[in-house]
């Protein structure tokens, strides 16, 4: 994101969705956005920047039925140029950088198959074992991911929660494996185990979790609250299994 004030950085987060079915002119490689077309973006930019802005070109990368990616461009000398100049110009580069966007999305969603996810009873028998004298103290994080993949399903009527989940799942392994412990409940909960060392901040692994679950699914427009739970056992004075109990 280059040339926007901060509180614009902040706020640009076009719903993916909305704006191909609303704004995004399907025959065309660029929409051309002036006067009152430019209303749809007035909440994502800042007071100022929205009044500065006269003509704004949105250029989709997509597939089909699927946006990859939303290039937006509000200040540019090629703005000038005639929406049919634009148009040739963009589609010549439309398909390359559409396929670089596919392919970030699917390195980050599938190159976790082979990471271990343990069950609870798994998850249980290693934090038990690595709560000894000598070692550090233990950080655990539970959170819910029921309500995204919940949200997720609702949105098609012949979508697979498991996979859905375990899409999710993957998400969270990408992000953490190198770094924690990742396990889930009989519940449903996911559990991470981080040692106490300062190694990751919790409330960042969180954050960045959500994150990226809002960015790599179009169906969640905003990220997901997903009810954590963070926990630092010391090994002196608290049980491992009493914790897990907790976090659940």
């Amino acid at each position: 994101m280059r040339g926007l004030d901060r509180t614009t950085e902040h706020r640009l987060r076009l719903p993916a969705e909305e704006f191909r079915e609303h704004v995004l002119d399907p025959q065309l490689a660029v929409t051309i956005l002036s006067g009152e077309a430019l209303h749809p973006l007035k909440p994502y930019f800042s007071q100022s920047e929205y009044d500065r802005l006269e003509r704004v070109a949105l250029v989709p990368f997509g597939e089909g039925e699927r946006l990859f990616g939303l290039l937006l461009i509000a200040e540019s000398a090629y703005l000038a140029e005639s929406p049919k100049l634009l148009d040739v110009a963009f589609s010549a580069i439309s398909r390359p950088i559409t396929v670089l966007l596919r392919e970030n999305r699917e390195e980050r969603l599938f190159p976790a198959q082979d990471r271990a996810i343990l069950d609870e009873d798994e998850f249980r028998a290693l934090a038990s074992e690595l709560q000894r004298p000598e070692s550090d103290n233990i950080v655990f994080i539970g959170f819910d991911i029921s309500n995204v993949v919940a949200h997720i399903a609702g949105q098609a009527d012949d979508v697979d929660r498991f996979r859905i989940r375990q899409d999710v799942l993957r998400v969270v392994s990408v992000l953490v494996s190198e770094i924690a412990t990742i396990g889930t409940s009989s519940s449903g909960r996911v559990i991470l185990m981080l040692p106490g060392t300062g190694v990751a901040d919790p409330d960042i692994v969180l954050h960045q979790i959500a994150l990226q679950i809002a960015q790599l699914f179009d169906e969640i427009d905003s990220m997901p609250a997903l009810a954590p739970v963070i926990r630092e056992v010391d090994h002196e004075t608290e049980r491992v299994e009493e914790v897990l109990s907790e976090l659940v």
